[in-house]
């Protein structure tokens, strides 16, 4: 079997922007100061709008994601810069270098298209503002905003995946400071002509559009300021307005000379300086610009610093945003407390197991296969599965008041059903690697080289952000002005259905096809592998190789038998007003049980992962 080891011919070399600078330290401190304030102004700007409900209107709603857009945006690439500098190494691995270039597409994309929706957002609030509390309601904000990351998402996996496809078989040098599509396309030793094209093309379609209506919706803005009898009316609106234009200058300039200008006339020197504008300085002023020149930031600020009563507020604000009730698993008091510390064991298992697992595979070199690079992605998505939903369920166990905000509703279902949709594609992966594993070993090193891999992962999570987009639109498109209490201990389409108060027809509709493809698909995948498996399997005339290939699979089949039983049973049978106590224990068995047993299952069933275990801790 083929090991993955990272230092043997997969590495990029980094550009040593700092050194080549002549004057690397001072540049070295500009770029740290510079990130710490991004972190800072970053992380206070959301902390303000989160605590003051004052701030919770649309406006702001779409400035903190602008702010947490900037904080991947800048955490992505500037921390492992300076870390270089200082260790004196500018090594990036082909998964490190994947990964950086996915997070910087996803953030940058979702800044693209949110920084269009705050222009609407001015230009509803300014031109139309009798309308601005339908057009803009809640839900309407949640849903852009959650297209906007979901949309920047697929489209980065389609660019890091083809990107990353093309063989490299030139200097492995990356003459800049971050592993983007432009410079990454010069080491290709293939033809790129094409997908050079297609890169433009895809650069024209977020940028040329989304800065259209920036530009259209400024324009209606200006023209309906030029009406405002007011100076001082006048005076605020171009306040608000300029900020916002002050941010899209700078980054849209920046990536329009990246991304849609002719290769030719791109020179490394030109590629990062451009790059570190919306790397680096864009996250840092975008923060700075807001609550500078906005005197209601401003305000709220110095009232937050100063009032004695944050806490209360706080909890106020809280209560104010809830908009559901969640039944939760028991009404009985001493019950919900022996629930707590089940729960809580399982949760710290769930943590403790998983990440084992994930820093065992990473440091263990004999681990560096393609089954337990699956393995260690599954691990991370139980954590994120878990982490969505166990956590509000500890704190709900032990308050009388079991509240959640539309937008928390909205946002624990988006990755609660992108962590889960992807978990079923990667265990259909992992199956199919087991299947190539025992019956067509020869050729296991050919299909399943790394790159293959890779792609599998990537697949997987956007097949998972697919499926999500579809059922939370669907599911949060419906009205829900009757009863608010969710007879639940956490948001899914299936509880949210029984709320709805308009026809869910459509929408139920909507969620079996993405069960079909999602749930169904990937079963049938795994019994296909699976038959073969077996049949293979009874072939083997040594008893220990056939104990050992029944041994590597039966852990996989346990998983697959709790998550998909329990989930099929949920999403894919005929919907019913009511939720009865039964529903609530087989979603214990995918949102919680099988996130704890994966790693458990794994350690105790698998004679490589118990010595990796034992060297690691000298036993």
């Amino acid at each position: 079997m083929e090991l993955w080891n990272s230092t043997l011919g997969n590495d990029f070399t980094l550009a040593e922007i700092l050194n080549d600078s002549g004057v690397p330290k001072l540049l070295f401190a500009t770029i740290a100061v510079l990130y710490m304030l991004a972190l800072t102004s970053n992380g206070l700007l959301l902390l303000v709008i989160i605590m003051d409900s004052w701030l919770h209107v649309p406006m702001y709603l779409l400035l903190s994601q602008l702010s947490l857009m900037d904080l991947m945006f800048a955490s992505a690439v500037t921390p492992k810069m300076l870390v270089d500098y200082l260790h004196g190494e500018n090594a990036i691995s082909f998964e490190g270098c994947t990964f950086q270039m996915l997070v910087v597409l996803t953030s940058g994309g979702a800044e693209d298209l949110l920084l269009a929706f705050m222009a609407y957002d001015r230009y509803v609030a300014i031109c139309h503002p009798l309308h601005y509390m339908v057009r803009m309601r809640p839900r309407i904000c949640w849903l852009t905003i959650a297209t906007s990351w979901i949309l920047a998402f697929l489209n980065a996996v389609i660019l890091t995946s083809y990107t990353m496809h093309f063989p490299f078989c030139m200097s492995r040098k990356i003459r800049h400071l971050l592993c983007e599509i432009p410079p990454l396309l010069k080491l290709a030793c293939a033809d790129t002509s094409i997908y050079e094209y297609m890169v433009y093309v895809i650069g024209v379609i977020f940028l040329m559009p989304t800065l259209a209506a920036i530009l259209a919706s400024y324009t209606f803005v200006l023209i309906a300021i030029l009406h405002v009898s007011s100076g001082k009316g006048r005076k605020k609106v171009l306040i608000t307005c300029s900020s916002h234009l002050t941010v899209v200058g700078m980054y849209y300039g920046a990536a329009m000379l990246m991304y849609i200008q002719p290769n030719y006339y791109h020179s490394p020197q030109q590629d990062n300086i451009l790059s570190l504008f919306y790397i680096i300085i864009t996250p840092t002023l975008n923060p700075l610009v807001y609550s500078l020149r906005n005197k209601e930031f401003s305000d709220t600020l110095w009232v937050i610093l100063d009032s004695q009563d944050t806490a209360e507020d706080a909890q106020q604000t809280l209560l104010e945003c809830a908009v559901h009730c969640l039944g939760g698993l028991s009404s009985d008091w001493q019950t919900q407390i022996l629930l707590f510390v089940v729960f809580l064991i399982i949760y710290l298992l769930t943590l403790c197991g998983n990440f084992l697992i994930i820093v065992l595979i990473h440091i263990d070199s004999r681990l560096h296969t393609p089954m337990y690079f699956f393995l260690k992605n599954l691990s991370f998505t139980d954590l994120c599965f878990s982490t969505t939903v166990i956590p509000q369920m500890l704190f709900h166990l032990l308050v009388m008041r079991k509240t959640i905000s539309f937008a928390g509703c909205s946002i624990q279902m988006i990755f609660f059903l992108v962590a889960g949709c992807t978990e079923s594609s990667l265990l259909a992966v992992m199956s199919y690697d087991r299947y190539v594993a025992v019956c067509k070993p020869l050729h296991y090193s050919i299909l399943m080289t790394q790159r293959v891999c890779v792609q599998l992962i990537i697949g997987s999570w956007a097949s998972g952000a697919i499926v999500s987009l579809v059922d939370t639109i669907f599911t949060l498109c419906l009205s829900y002005h009757g009863q608010n209490i969710i007879n639940h201990y956490f948001c899914e389409p299936p509880a949210l259905l029984k709320l709805a108060s308009e026809e869910t027809y459509k929408a139920e509709m909507a969620i079996l096809a993405m069960g079909i493809v999602i749930l169904l698909g990937p079963v049938s995948l795994i019994l296909f592998s699976y038959w073969n498996i077996i049949s293979t399997v009874i072939r083997i005339q040594s008893g220990e190789g056939r104990l050992k290939a029944f041994s590597t699979c039966g852990s996989h089949l346990i998983v697959v038998v709790f998550f998909y039983g329990s989930t099929i049973f949920t999403y894919m049978r005929p919907n019913s007003k009511k939720i009865n106590e039964g529903d609530k224990v087989i979603s214990v068995f995918y949102s919680v049980i099988t996130s704890m047993m994966n790693p458990f299952i794994y350690s105790l069933r698998n004679k490589e992962v118990k010595e990796a275990f034992r060297k690691a801790f000298g036993r």
